[in-house]
């Protein structure tokens, strides 16, 4: 087994090859599960992989799920040794899963859409790529949190550093974003200020130059269409209130009790 990272918790490759395990048997049983979080930016990017200045440790595996195959991945996380949030997932089921090991790595299922500060539907986008969310999707998740912190930076960055900003999702599908936050003022208003701390975090990152220059280039690039991009009457209209009224939720961490090996709580 890897030794454990600095919070107790197993270390990097072990997740990985974890997340690999669940990833085989759930392609074998054709269930559509694909991963998100740091671990799918970590296949994703080589710049965040064990050698690249953007690695981090993981404290749990985050998956996407369809609402019909929430039980087939409830049984493939149980013969990798997660157990449930039993009464958790039985308020929640129909939109959030959660799961632990013994060892204390949490499982976050997500049910056919991410929900936290802003909602980004997936169930039409889990296909689109083998076993992650596509790129776009991947940073959206990123940046709709209240206040980045430097491991969402990071994995932006690392985003923005290995892959090029495209009109599909062979890379980072800048139509796709552009689109969803050109209808939704809410989405843009978190979304631009996140981009904001991005820049102004990219110095601290500890990349070469020329990394930290590819990377600024495409931030700048994203920033400029966001801005540009054409908005709906529908954003138009929100933008008169501006920061007057609410533009996203405030989730607030849930307090679970995981299941014993043998059912009890």
């Amino acid at each position: 087994m890897d030794p454990m990272n600095g919070a107790g918790l197993p270390g990097r490759d072990h997740v990985l090859r974890l997340a690999e395990r669940i990833m085989v048997a759930v392609s074998d049983r054709a269930i559509p599960v694909r991963l998100m979080g740091g671990v799918a930016i970590t296949l994703r990017c080589p710049i965040a992989q064990q050698s690249g200045p953007l690695a981090r440790p993981f404290s749990d595996l985050d998956f996407v799920v369809r609402r019909s195959s929430r039980d087939q991945l409830a049984e493939v996380l149980a013969e990798q040794q997660f157990a449930p949030a039993i009464r958790f997932n039985a308020a929640n089921g129909h939109e959030r899963l959660l799961f632990e090991t013994s060892e204390g790595l949490h499982a976050d299922v997500f049910v056919d859409r991410f929900a936290m500060c802003h909602k980004l539907v997936l169930k039409e986008r889990i296909r689109v790529d083998e076993r992650t969310l596509p790129l776009a999707d991947l940073m959206l998740t990123k940046l709709q949190v209240a206040e980045v912190n430097r491991k969402d930076v990071a994995d932006v960055v690392a985003i923005l550093h290995d892959h090029d900003l495209t009109a599909d999702d062979a890379g980072v599908n800048i139509d796709y974003i552009t689109g969803l936050l050109s209808r939704d003022w809410g989405w843009w208003r978190t979304v631009t200020a996140n981009l904001e701390i991005v820049g102004t975090m990219l110095p601290n990152l500890a990349l070469d130059g020329a990394s930290e220059e590819r990377a600024r280039n495409r931030l700048d690039a994203l920033v400029a269409a966001v801005q540009t991009t054409p908005k709906s009457m529908r954003w138009k209209a929100r933008a008169i209130a501006g920061d007057r009224v609410a533009w996203r939720e405030m989730p607030e961490e849930p307090r679970v009790e995981i299941a014993a090996p043998d059912g009890t709580q």
